[in-house]
């Protein structure tokens, strides 16, 4: 690829963190991710893109603001619920996958388990009370994996996540050849373009 064509591509995508890339026409692990990312199937870059695009959006109230109670709507939950599963559950729609669960248990109960995620798979944390945390896979590394959640703190956001103690869960056809589930990761907050 051109550095004018790289240039152009950058302008119209994100990073694995959902900040915008830099129109310079070098390519550096963040667009390098990007263009990994944009191999996957069409659904898989909806999932993740849809998930990014949200980033910074935040509570102006305990588990509540104008776009987390859209989404707590959209699953048939109270106001101020938790909305971990919520955003999961809009990310997936972008993608085509009808979802919508506000409950980790039963949004995950959804999909089968895997011990290779990909981009766009869902990452959970199951506590022993049966609450928990969801988050959608952006990137998949050999002993983390770069992620992007609601209810983070009180927002949205990206970030890395240790795959010890992580249950991952196949969102879509389970026959993809894996080495899809390869794209590259970079590290979150890396100096790039």
């Amino acid at each position: 690829m051109t550095p004018a064509a790289l240039a152009a591509f950058q302008r119209l995508h994100w990073g694995p963190d959902g900040a915008k890339l830099l129109p310079d026409g070098a390519l550096g692990p963040r667009t390098q991710w990007a263009l990994d990312i944009e191999a996957l199937p069409q659904y898989r870059q909806d999932i993740v893109f849809g998930a990014l695009l949200q980033v910074g959006v935040q509570e102006s109230a305990p588990n509540s603001g104008h776009q987390i109670d859209a989404w707590l709507r959209a699953c048939r939950a109270e106001p101020g619920s938790p909305w971990c599963a919520a955003f999961a559950s809009m990310c997936l729609r972008r993608g085509g996958i009808e979802a919508r669960e506000a409950s980790v248990a039963r949004l995950a109960a959804m999909f089968p388990e895997t011990t290779h995620p990909m981009p766009g798979d869902l990452c959970c944390v199951h506590h022993p009370d049966g609450t928990g945390h969801v988050d959608i896979v952006t990137g998949v590394g050999a002993l983390v994996v770069s992620v992007c959640g609601g209810n983070v703190g009180n927002r949205v956001q990206a970030g890395l996540r240790e795959r010890k103690g992580r249950t991952f869960y196949r969102v879509g056809p389970t026959g993809l050849p894996l080495a899809l589930a390869i794209p590259t990761l970079p590290l979150l907050g890396a100096a790039d373009r």
